[in-house]
């Protein structure tokens, strides 16, 4: 049986084919979450929302030059 790391590391892998680039996961709370990349990517928010669909909802996004994008959701 897989654990929390490995399941988290699955869907890592699996939202970065998607999204065309490397997304990492951040359990920000109780069925909250960011998903980050290192470089600006505008159309993660979409990428997301199409693969969670009613699952998630959108909290933010947030991009900066500098760091990259952030989108900040939650399940429902």
């Amino acid at each position: 049986m897989t654990n929390a790391t490995d399941r988290k590391t699955m869907l890592q892998n699996e939202i970065s084919k998607i999204a065309g680039c490397n997304v990492e996961i951040t359990i920000r709370g109780d069925r909250k979450f960011t998903f980050s990349t290192d470089r600006v990517d505008h159309d993660l928010e979409f990428h997301l929302t199409s693969y969670f669909g009613k699952a998630m909802v959108l909290d933010g996004e947030s991009a900066i030059d500098d760091c990259g994008t952030f989108v900040y959701m939650r399940a429902t």
